[in-house]
């Protein structure tokens, strides 16, 4: 169809605001996981298989709080996690981004530091400066009234708490952040966290520190909702570690309920003319396609199958049903768009990320794909010649293909050498 909408099969946080409350309204399907999730006043854990909807659920959280209460969202793209190292803990990350976050809120209402008590004050100089840093506490300053200005240089830096780890420190930090939520109108402060299936290992490390150790970050009105894949709860034994502390809820995915997702996106982008895919490509076509997802994301997952239904839409330009002739070409659509190749290069694991799905590959079949993620075409084996090259090829091929007799991910041309599609667009440095 050439007349569909795309905005429902688009990232709702990308979207402008009148079209986000657009989707809220036509294309969100509540679940018991998300009732569950907003009677939840504490941690909780999202769990389930990659498709599943974990991060929408984060997002639905986020559009149905109180406009009062302070979101803290770790999951954001600007957020002090993304691209943070080893070097801080994941309790630093949510001080980091509560000191962004009321540094923003004295910065549009001045007023506010008035009303605050003396011991509130020497909190928020301490929160912003400790975690945001000297010169950020100075553009603070400068963005002030006069007034504001004149409370806040009267009140002397002090290392208030000295650690992020010890108990009775980051308990102190807690209780001071809430008092201070609450002084400003807000009954809750929730942390969101949205764990990638490609997270570094020193990501995933941090996250299970804290995950590991819970108590001090208990307190009323304190609440941290993290998103985690089946596969790495399993694999990390999250249960265990967490001993009955966090609230373990799982996202359960059925055809039934995967297809009502579908059907809500369909009806949204075209103007309720379509609601079903069969009326878009016939049973044959749509059953390979669905063993396609269950065969490389374990169900069939309500993400991939979204994902699915904006190509279908985009290849039926005609209006006519497409049949088992496209196969090919929408597999290929698919896994190039939704499931690009990301490079993984840590000390004894060497290997690409399909989507969601590590790769381990062997020292020289890495440094060929690592040599094409570079120059983009690679046309010489180096010192074992061409023959050693096409044997490289060949193994990379079986390694990150679908289908090695049908790539689509490296492509060659006799004369010209080998080069890859579906690079994302941010690979590791």
């Amino acid at each position: 169809m050439d007349d569909f909408e795309r905005w429902p099969f688009a990232p709702v946080d990308n979207l402008p605001e009148s079209f986000q409350n657009r989707w809220w309204a036509e294309c969100f399907l509540p679940t018991p996981a998300y009732e569950t999730l907003q009677n939840q006043p504490h941690w909780a854990v999202i769990v389930g298989g990659v498709g599943c909807g974990k991060s929408i659920l984060l997002r639905a959280l986020k559009q149905a709080k109180n406009p009062a209460d302070i979101i803290l969202d770790l999951s954001a793209a600007d957020s002090p996690r993304q691209g943070a190292g080893s070097e801080t803990s994941l309790f630093q990350d949510i001080m980091t981004l509560a000191a962004r976050e009321f540094s923003y809120r004295f910065s549009d209402e001045p007023l506010l530091l008035e009303k605050i008590s003396s011991t509130q004050r020497e909190y928020v100089r301490w929160l912003i400066e400790k975690f945001m840093g000297r010169r950020p506490y100075l553009v603070f300053l400068d963005g002030l009234d006069a007034g504001a200005r004149k409370i806040m240089e009267a009140v002397d830096f002090i290392e208030l708490y000295a650690t992020q780890t010890e108990t009775l420190d980051v308990q102190g930090q807690i209780t001071e952040l809430c008092n201070l939520g609450k002084s400003l109108g807000s009954q809750n402060i929730l942390v969101l966290v949205d764990t990638v299936s490609y997270a570094s290992k020193e990501q995933l490390v941090k996250l299970l520190d804290y995950l590991g150790w819970l108590e001090p970050m208990h307190h009323r009105g304190f609440a941290v909702i993290v998103a985690i894949s089946q596969t790495l709860f399993e694999i990390y034994k999250l249960d265990a570690l967490m001993r009955g502390r966090v609230k373990i809820i799982s996202v359960e995915t059925s055809p039934q309920g995967t297809y009502a997702v579908v059907g809500k996106r369909l009806l949204a982008a075209t103007a309720d003319k379509v609601q079903t895919l069969e009326q878009i490509a016939d049973k044959k076509l749509l059953d390979s396609l669905g063993k396609m997802i269950e065969l490389e994301f374990g169900a069939l997952s309500p993400g991939p199958l979204v994902n699915l239904t904006e190509l279908l839409l985009d290849l039926n330009q005609r209006g006519e049903k497409l049949d088992e002739q496209h196969f090919e070409r929408v597999r290929e659509r698919f896994y190039l768009k939704y499931l690009p190749l990301r490079l993984h290069a840590q000390p004894q694991r060497l290997g690409v990320w399909r989507g969601h799905r590590f790769i381990p590959l062997d020292a020289g079949v890495y440094e060929l794909l690592q040599r094409l993620a570079k120059s983009g075409v690679e046309s010489w084996g180096g010192k074992g010649g061409n023959e050693y090259l096409h044997t490289l090829a060949s193994r990379l091929r079986k390694a990150i293909e679908p289908d090695p007799k049908n790539p689509f991910y490296l492509q060659n041309r006799r004369n010209e050498g080998y080069w890859l599609e579906g690079l994302a667009e941010k690979q590791p440095r």
